[in-house]
């Protein structure tokens, strides 16, 4: 197959490669030097220029980590590898459409690449191509030996921005990394926030239960939980977890209350307290913010 000239996927390279090698790894760790050195003993080792290329990627040396892969590539042109780690490069650089035709390329050669699914999804969802990237977000997830969290966030993510229509799908990925993962807290913490966007209150409570049984200290999920039945309307439930997280923060031993995100958490839940003791009285304003169940796993 022949190589693609870069000056056709949107001049990246003319723009990537511009600042020399030396002034794009200045800061770089010994191992930059090393692989240096051995480069201009070995000039012909594809392996060499692919390390020091993939070490100034992690960097963020774009320009750097690709001017290695092209030097790579004029010595071995069908390294398996090279269409990969460019497209890598080029989507973490924000090149998405450079970055999907040398994945697309690397993927009719190996089809079961599961980090390079990865990649051509990260580069769709770069380019807001949501609904697209959500099934390669699944291909890749059925094909990565060791799938993160994070992995499965980003698929729930890309269908979340698809609209509201995609928000139940997103739910099932998540459930799937749970299933898959185990009850990770941060998984089952935007499935909470993606029932409750879906007026699915009951399962959004549901899973802060399931949550709370496994934590020792339960304040900032019951703080969650009163967020959950504030939205859903049902004030007295949700004054209810509020008062329940006041006293298990009041619990607390003064090392652990003098925290700060347990001081802001503290905060926002007498505030909610005071609120709600306000419409009580006949006040009117209503505002729910659930990034309350971030504050702290």
């Amino acid at each position: 197959m022949d190589r693609i000239c870069l000056n056709t996927v949107g001049g990246a390279v003319v723009l990537l490669m511009g600042a020399a090698w030396v002034s794009a790894h200045e800061g770089v760790d010994e191992l930059a030097e090393q692989l240096t050195r051995q480069i201009a003993q070995r000039p012909d080792d594809v392996a060499l220029y692919i390390r020091r290329g993939d070490l100034m990627r992690d960097h963020g040396h774009w320009d750097a980590a690709l001017a290695d892969f092209e030097r790579a590539a004029a010595r071995e042109p069908d390294h398996p590898q090279l269409d990969y780690l460019r497209a890598r490069t080029l989507q973490e650089a924000g090149w998405f459409q450079a970055a999907l035709v040398l994945i697309d390329r690397h993927l009719l050669r190996f089809a079961d690449d599961g980090p390079a699914h990865l990649v051509r999804a990260r580069a769709l969802t770069g380019g807001k191509d949501y609904l697209e990237a959500a099934p390669v977000y699944r291909n890749a997830l059925e094909r990565l030996e060791r799938p993160q969290p994070d992995h499965y966030l980003e698929c729930a993510d890309a269908l979340t921005a698809a609209g509201d229509d995609h928000v139940a799908e997103a739910v099932q990925c998540l459930d799937q990394g749970i299933e898959r993962l185990g009850p990770i807290v941060t998984l089952q913490r935007r499935a909470i926030e993606l029932e409750a966007r879906l007026g699915r209150y009951d399962q959004a409570l549901r899973r802060i239960d399931a949550v709370m049984n496994t934590m020792h200290r339960k304040e900032t999920w019951l703080a969650f939980r009163g967020r959950i039945l504030d939205q859903a309307d049902r004030p007295d439930e949700a004054r209810a977890a509020y008062e329940a997280s006041r006293v298990a923060i009041e619990s607390l031993a003064d090392r652990h209350r003098k925290v700060a995100l347990t001081q802001a958490l503290e905060e926002q839940v007498r505030s909610a307290l005071a609120r709600l003791d306000a419409q009580r009285g006949g006040a009117a304003s209503h505002t729910v913010d659930l990034n309350l169940g971030k504050e702290r796993e």
